[in-house]
């Protein structure tokens, strides 16, 4: 089985970083992204936040996702107890109804130019 993507471009407000590229995968693995500083290679998703707040807050793994490494450390340390998957799924909650423009700003450091265009 094989991935193919044909034409794909993709720009964050009006800087182009992926333009018209076409790419085929013919073996499973773990592919890794090469591009200047700025191209959205560190860039955070909410739904990836969301899910792993929702599967492993337990244990703290959105918070060292987002870059709150102390909060991460916090959550492991008392994941014997429940709370922190307790707050996971609070987490999850906030991150995924938080709004796109809202989360670039809080955990990418940017304005989701295209969400405030929607």
């Amino acid at each position: 089985m094989a991935l193919v993507l044909k034409d794909v471009s993709k720009s964050y407000g009006e800087k182009l970083v992926v333009d018209n590229i076409n790419i085929e995968f013919l073996k499973p693995g773990v592919y890794g992204l090469l591009g200047t500083n700025g191209a959205g290679k560190t860039r955070k998703e909410k739904t990836a936040a969301g899910l792993l707040a929702f599967l492993f807050g337990g244990a703290g793994v959105h918070k060292f996702y987002l870059g709150e490494k102390g909060k991460g450390v916090l959550f492991l340390l008392f994941c014997w107890t429940g709370v922190p998957s307790i707050l996971g799924v609070i987490d999850c909650i906030i991150l995924l109804t938080m709004s796109d423009s809202d989360f670039d700003r809080k955990y990418n450091g940017t304005i989701n130019t295209e969400a405030i265009a929607e």
